[in-house]
């Protein structure tokens, strides 16, 4: 018998960005992230000679991205803009005869030579169904999340939350062909339900109850909603103070699902020593002065050429990267976590009659885009988990099936966020956002209502029914208010989420006015090109996936 499971969970999401800029803020994130980190995770685990399985992550509104052609084109020219950069600092550098950076330059061309080999003849340019052939084979468990990542706790109406999820579902349906076993809630954020005021009945649900109407097994939560304590968070150093709320400990551990109480739904919690070592800003891996630095680019190529040298160090006094000190640190790193990972499952299972499991999550966008040497620490975790043969690298699916849950819990309202809550997404600068939602979901019900009964006939209006719920969706992306929150991209996430308003608005205006006088012209709306724009979820009838009653 196993001594324990570890579980590695990659949640993989960027927000909608098609025509909405490129750089600094748009397009750009998604290539960013297809060529730093996807098409790298890809390769490692399509060559992968082990046993292990890893669970996937993978947003609908990224699937979406991944498959439309526009999207894919603009990576190719990406690609080859890196490329020719790459190349022109080659030339730069060995004109001046400065051999070191001529080298890491060399690095880079090699890098996107790779990554562009694999897109095209490993991949076909299609990562979706790379995804999909990995689950096929048995290497991932992939898992769905909520449509355009909303955050689910501070949902105005219980049918849009309900939305979120069944087209979340479906969107994964669609792509990867089967159902998905488990779900990532967007943040970790989770909210139990409620009784009214007398406490007779129920006047919310549990998010539990929806993820049962469709079929899905388990979830994850941050450590502190199952074990009490002091919430971890992840977003810590990147925002200002906040007051977390402790609450009694528990008593539980998060080396064991349970059944969320009233349910036949489990949850997995988050480690706290090994998330810790991937997140903390002051002691995580990714902090060591031999890895590459992010925030320092070359003024004229935008590549990176330097390294962390020390977290405190300005950028103006960084250090030309080594990658052979590099590699140095990732053995030495990957080997302290697969020790850590041992010794905290041979500690649970000294006082356990069951095998323990340590679910271990993270945006997978933080391996290769931001730590870049993250995937390669991964692959070798994984190579030397191989090696442990009383630990078994396995997915949350596969636990349950194996070791299901003996007992229920009740879950705290909670996410991964700073202070354990929802502060990173409702705060004094989001508040006006959460309103103009709320207005625009009633609008939308209203418009719904008029034409509940005579939408299947009525093909135009049926389009711009189906056309203000993709804008209401991308309204309620969760990237908006938590970019606004911490200020990394708040005038662009201002924007975005204004435009899809605008579009929004547009849309239901004309939906208005047909259903005051039928013989009048609408209002103008070019609906083609929105449509054009906003064109995810564009083979779903959306209109038939919301439930109002």
């Amino acid at each position: 018998m196993a001594l324990g499971y570890f579980c590695l969970v990659l949640h993989s999401h960027i927000p909608y960005t098609k025509k909405a800029g490129k750089w600094p803020f748009g397009e750009e994130w998604l290539y960013e992230a297809m060529a730093e980190t996807y098409i790298p995770i890809l390769d490692i685990l399509a060559a992968f000679t082990g046993s292990s399985r890893v669970c996937v992550s993978i947003s609908p509104v990224l699937m979406e991205q991944l498959k439309d052609p526009y999207m894919n084109d603009g990576f190719k020219e990406y690609l080859q803009h890196r490329l020719s950069a790459a190349k022109a600092d080659v030339a730069r550098f060995a004109a001046t005869f400065d051999h070191r950076l001529r080298k890491l330059a060399e690095g880079h061309v090699e890098y996107y030579e790779k990554i562009r080999d694999s897109y095209v003849r490993k991949w076909n340019c299609d990562l979706v169904q790379a995804f999909r052939r990995l689950q096929d084979s048995g290497r991932i468990e992939a898992i769905t999340t909520a449509a355009t990542h909303a955050y689910l706790p501070l949902m105005n109406r219980e049918m849009f939350i309900r939305m979120q999820l069944l087209v979340g579902r479906e969107v994964y349906r669609a792509h990867m062909g089967t159902d998905p076993v488990g779900i990532w809630l967007p943040e970790c954020g989770y909210r139990p339900g409620a009784g009214n005021a007398k406490g007779d009945q129920v006047s919310r649900r549990g998010i539990e109850q929806y993820l049962q109407d469709l079929g899905i097994r388990y979830f994850l939560v941050d450590s502190h909603a199952i074990e009490g304590g002091e919430p971890l968070g992840i977003y810590s150093a990147q925002l200002p103070a906040v007051q977390w709320e402790a609450s009694t400990p528990t008593g539980k551990s998060t080396f064991r699902p349970y059944y969320v109480e009233g349910s036949g739904v489990a949850v997995f919690g988050r480690d706290r020593r090994t998330g810790s070592q991937v997140w903390s800003s002051e002691w995580g891996y990714p902090g060591d002065g031999s890895y590459r630095e992010f925030h320092k680019r070359d003024e004229k190529s935008g590549l990176r050429y330097w390294r962390v040298t020390n977290r405190l160090t300005g950028l103006d006094r960084k250090e030309l990267y080594d990658p052979d000190q590099a590699r140095t640190r990732i053995d030495e790193q990957s080997d302290h976590f697969v020790r850590l990972v041992r010794d905290l499952l041979a500690g649970f299972a000294a006082s356990s009659d069951v095998p323990g499991v340590l679910v271990a999550p993270y945006d997978i966008e933080f391996f290769g885009h931001w730590w870049y040497e993250g995937p390669e620490w991964l692959r070798q975790v994984l190579v030397k988990l191989e090696s442990i043969a009383d630990v078994e690298v396995s997915t949350p699916g596969i636990y349950l099936q194996k070791h299901p849950p003996t007992e229920a819990v009740r879950l705290r309202e909670s996410s991964w966020g700073a202070g354990g809550k929802h502060h990173a997404w409702m705060n004094h600068a989001t508040t006006w956002l959460w309103k103009d939602l709320a207005d625009a979901e009633s609008r939308l019900i209203a418009a719904i209502e008029r034409y509940r009964n005579t939408l299947a006939s009525d093909p135009h209006v049926l389009r711009l029914i189906n056309q203000a719920i993709r804008e209401l969706m991308l309204m309620q992306s969760s990237d908006w208010p938590f970019l606004i929150t911490t200020g990394q991209a708040a005038d662009y996430a201002k924007s975005r989420f204004i435009e899809h308003k605008e579009r929004l608005d547009l849309v239901l205006r004309a939906v208005e006015a047909l259903s005051t006088d039928r013989h009048c012209d609408p209002p103008l709306v070019d609906l083609d090109q929105i449509e054009h724009i906003d064109s995810l979820f564009s083979d779903l009838n959306l209109s038939t996936l919301v439930n109002l009653s």
